[in-house]
């Protein structure tokens, strides 16, 4: 009988995670992501499970305790199924508030109320579930153990509690969408309610009481400290919890829902263990209390000394590159790598934290009559520090102490709850002075080399110690927040919670580009418009080019959105934040969306991977028709869409969009797609709008420095149109709420052959390219198609390159001279697909072709041999500028791009980046190995005419000497020495050829 109610409660246990999987997402879906709304909806949920079990004692006194276990499995159901109902009854609600209330604790209290009504009154029934059966297993159920019967019920529950997890993750969410998870967790307590209904009408006896010290009690001096020390315990364990959280995804390298899943899994199922382990022996301790002193000083220990076990190796570490096509990485290996990193940190930790509560349970539980009482007290005071622990990690802790002192301090509680412990045993003194001094002295030592691995994880960021620099670091409530400067190229990058989210680099920012240009240029007069996720603020800044009247930032986190305004990425945002238009706002995008009043011509997002836990709330059809509802007629909106998953998952995300914005593009966004979309009531752009655009200066520079000159450079990316996309689309399932199919299916595609995926889609879009533009320009004409088809048919020739060289299997070599063929043909506009040359598995010296491309584009911006009419100085030095720091990022030890970018900048009056690179070229030159350009002496003149002091003149004259000395082939000589080794590669000559 025993074995059936402990099946019964397991049964429980899973149902319970998975509504708290399921409520959790919803809530955060309607009262935002932001920390404070996410501590609010886990602080109310355990608050009812401490409130259920403190009062389940009183009213379970004189009841059948299987009974009344029945009858709370019957109230969780029936809530738990109505609790998506109630939700949707609620939004109105909260939107109304929100904007009446605004911000602030009054907001706070506000969503704690709404919470409270959708998660208290089912929370409050699963909080009395254990101490209702506790009684039963101590009368009924034979079992006079206190501490080995309670702890087994615990134990089993929370096995439970580890299935239900792993089945949300892994199954019930992507197979019966959030509802029908609802759905199979009510199903779950129907089960567990029949199970012991059955067994209470069946009117077994009650079993002859085992052999125990349930007749024992402890004083109340004794059972005050072990409640004061569960209280602790609960403090310490949650606390810890939020900060492995935090900084397991730098060790696991992945920062999806899976993740996360397996984390709490493998912190259930340690808790789980200790408890099981524990409960054989607990009642054979004649001292409990020092047992659970010793306990939890050891659980202090083992808390500090996981900070020493973390050894973030940053993504994808140990798994290959699989960037390369190459290395074939299965979504199991991934996974066992993520538990593996999780469990030798967390495991032995939370099986002590899980061992302490059947010797508070034995303590603490007088008898039979008073079990179901005393046990719910435990309940409630563990609960009530669990509350305290889990907002003390995220607002206190992590803010202000960061990693390793956050976790010494979260540790300490365990600490405490030993000395409270220790405290009522006045015969043990020598014992306890004894047992704290080893304590204590091992936490010292431990905290000594915890506090020496404070940075792990932002020295887990750097790639290379020689090359980069970390800028900034912090642990804030919302994320951990950093920017590693490439000490060579001075691109800075943006991470955040260990993902690079933005960058400064000039290479591969072409989609960030479109999606702050495509939108403003597709609309025909825009006036307002709002950026969702912050970033480096480049997809910002290129928005902010155009002549907006208000312009809007959305961000979450005001660490992110401090940072730009301290211009530490102004070299990718042009300043933007220092734009008087600019209007600043912290909320999470979605629920700004919801509760705002204001409405805009542009809504746009910066690029956030879409698998990310949480992030697919921005690219599901809810958000989408949210973006409809605040767009003016005609609106545009934009977004990024990755192209790293499965066709299927990218149609899905493709779907959502669509469903909203049927009138919508798909353009080309180097290695990834844009999709721009249109709201019913606007009419389609004329070309003539587009052209205007572009004879603005601002729009003209954010656009050049991606390769795009014209109106017809931007058409040329466009892959598939309204029509097309519907048949592409077909009847795929949109991404949503409640079937968030990037975030439960994208993880696992993004695994094994990512590149094989991104060459079907994108063969795919490459056949519904057309060189006919009619579908979205509204004066296109015969005229501008002619015009067109040349530029459109070598952006063909470039993108076929471009499949080539990614096609699985195949030598460097040939990949690179299928795209280096085509880029001669095209012209140099197309140097950024060449940055993406270094993925390639190139043999030693295969990527001089692309590398010295970089380097002849850069010198003839510099030195044009015909400059054209509209020749503009400044405009080829900053192309220029750009290519020599791709060239750099190629070949690091470039001398010639260091003397390529001095020219550069002299030329763009930066005299201090200017006097710097040639002092580079003066102290290195004697280690020259690569092919040396040699410049003319009336070119490096300019240099030194331009630089103007007379001493760093000569410093740049001895760089021009040394230079000189080195006798090494030109540009040209060197590039067809390469090419001609290529198979069936004809003779290149001249100059212009290799141009």
């Amino acid at each position: 009988m025993r074995f059936i109610i402990l099946l019964v409660f397991f049964v429980s246990g899973a149902a319970g995670l998975l509504y708290e999987v399921v409520w959790t997402r919803q809530l955060t879906l309607l009262l935002g992501v932001t920390a404070p709304a996410v501590s609010t909806v886990l602080a109310t949920f355990m608050a009812g499970l401490g409130i259920g079990g403190a009062a389940a004692g009183r009213m379970i006194k004189n009841r059948d305790p299987l009974k009344f276990y029945a009858f709370c499995e019957v109230g969780i159901a029936i809530l738990g199924f109505a609790s998506p109902y109630v939700l949707d009854a609620l939004a109105p609600v909260y939107v109304f508030l929100k904007q009446t209330i605004g911000g602030g604790p009054a907001l706070t209290a506000a969503r704690a109320a709404l919470s409270a009504l959708v998660l208290l009154p089912p929370a409050l029934f699963m909080g009395a579930t254990l101490p209702a059966l506790s009684k039963w297993i101590l009368t009924i159920g034979g079992d006079g153990r206190r501490g080995r019967g309670v702890g087994l019920l615990y134990a089993v529950n929370t096995v439970g509690a580890v299935a239900g997890t792993i089945a949300a993750a892994y199954f019930t969410i992507e197979t019966f969408g959030m509802r029908g998870s609802i759905g199979c967790a009510a199903a779950l307590n129907g089960v567990a309610t029949i199970g012991a209904w059955s067994l209470s009408r069946a009117g077994i006896p009650a079993a002859p009481a085992a052999s125990g010290t349930l007749n024992i009690t402890f004083s109340a001096g004794a059972r005050r400290a072990a409640l004061i020390a569960a209280a602790l315990s609960g403090a310490a364990g949650l606390a810890c919890e939020g900060i492995w959280t935090r900084y397991l995804i730098y060790a696991v390298g992945d920062n999806s829902a899976y993740a996360f899943a397996d984390m709490l899994a493998i912190f259930l199922a340690g808790i789980a263990a200790g408890s099981a382990l524990a409960a054989p022996f607990v009642d054979k301790f004649k001292n409990p209390l020092l047992a659970l002193a010793v306990i939890q000083g050891a659980l202090a220990c083992a808390c500090v000394a996981s900070v020493a076990l973390l050894e973030p190796k940053g993504r994808y570490a140990g798994l290959g590159d699989w960037l390369t096509g190459e290395t074939y990485v299965p979504w199991a290996t991934f996974l066992w790598t993520g538990v593996w990193s999780s469990a030798k940190v967390v495991f032995i930790p939370t099986l002590l934290f899980g061992a302490s509560f059947p010797f508070v349970a034995r303590i603490v539980t007088r008898g039979a009559e008073t079990a179901a009482a005393d046990v719910g007290r435990s309940v409630a005071w563990n609960t009530a520090g669990s509350i305290a622990g889990a907002i003390a990690s995220g607002f206190v802790l992590l803010p202000m102490l960061g990693f390793a002192k956050g976790m010494i301090a979260a540790a300490s509680l365990s600490l405490l709850a030993m000395l409270a412990a220790l405290a009522p045993a006045a015969s043990l003194r020598f014992v306890k002075f004894i047992v704290a001094a080893i304590v204590c002295i091992a936490f010292g030592a431990l905290s000594l080399v915890a506090l020496s691995r404070r940075d792990a994880a932002a020295r887990a960021l750097i790639k290379d110690e020689t090359r980069d620099t970390m800028k900034f670091y912090e642990d804030g409530a919302v994320s951990s927040v950093a920017v590693v400067e490439d000490n060579i190229t001075k691109t800075r990058v943006l991470y955040v919670g260990g993902d690079a989210q933005a960058s400064t680099d000039p290479v591969g920012m072409l989609h960030l580009r479109l999606m702050g240009h495509l939108p403003a240029l597709f609309h025909e007069n825009p006036k307002s418009g709002l950026v969702i996720c912050c970033g480096a603020g480049v997809t910002l800044g290129s928005l902010a080019s155009h002549p907006l009247e208000t312009l809007e930032i959305c961000d979450l986190s005001p660490t992110i959105l401090q940072l730009n305004k301290d211009g530490v990425f102004d070299g990718g945002n042009n300043g933007v934040f220092r734009d008087p238009r600019l209007r600043v706002t912290v909320d999470d995008g979605r629920n700004h969306l919801l509760s705002t009043t204001r409405t805009y011509d542009v809504i746009t997002t910066d690029p956030i991977d879409p698998d990310d836990a949480g992030v697919t709330s921005i690219y599901c059809k809810e958000f989408y028709e949210l973006v409809s509802k605040r767009l003016n007629p005609g609106g545009v909106a934009c977004q990024w869409m990755t192209t790293q998953y499965s066709l299927d998952v990218y149609k899905s995300l493709i779907q959502a969009f669509r469903l909203s914005f049927p009138e919508c593009y798909i353009y080309d966004g180097d290695f990834t797609t844009v999709i721009v979309g249109r709201k019913p009531g606007g009419r389609r752009v004329a070309f003539d709008r587009l052209e205007r655009a572009f004879e603005d200066r601002k729009v003209k520079s954010s656009l050049a420095a991606v390769g795009i000159d014209d109106p017809y450079d931007l058409l040329t990316l466009q892959l598939a149109g309204p029509a097309d996309i519907a048949n592409f689309c077909g009847d795929a399932p949109p991404n949503s709420d409640d079937r968030p199919i990037a975030e439960v299916v994208a993880p696992r595609t993004e695994w094994g052959n990512p590149r094989g995926s991104w060459i079907e889609k994108q063969r795919v879009l490459l056949s519904m390219r057309k060189s006919d533009r009619g579908d979205a320009i509204a004066d296109w004409s015969a005229e501008h198609a002619a015009r067109f088809k040349e530029k459109y048919r070598g952006m063909q020739r470039s993108m076929d390159a471009r499949l080539a060289r990614n096609e699985p299997g195949g030598g460097g070599a040939a990949k690179a001279e299928a795209v280096l063929r085509s880029l001669i043909s095209t012209g140099p506009r197309t140097v950024d697909l060449m940055a993406e040359f270094d993925e390639c598995d190139f043999e030693p010296g295969e990527d001089v072709g692309e590398y010295l491309l970089q380097i002849d584009f850069g010198i003839e911006a510099l030195l044009p041999d015909a400059p054209p009419p509209n020749y503009d100085k400044a405009e080829a030095a900053k192309f220029a500028k750009y290519c020599f720091r791709s060239a750099l990022m190629i070949r690091p030890d470039s001398l010639r791009g260091r003397l390529g970018l001095a020219l550069a900048c002299a030329r763009l009056l930066e005299h201090a980046a200017a006097i710097d690179y040639a002092r580079q070229v003066t102290e290195h030159a004697r280690y020259a190995t690569d092919y040396l350009q040699e410049f003319t002496r009336h070119e490096t003149q300019q240099l030194i005419n331009a630089v103007g002091d007379a001493n760093e003149g000569t410093a740049a004259a001895e760089a021009l000497e040394k230079l000189n000395n080195i006798r090494l082939d030109r540009t040209v000589e060197a590039w067809n020495a390469w090419f001609q080794k290529q198979p069936g590669a004809p003779a290149a000559s001249k100059s212009s050829d290799a141009k």
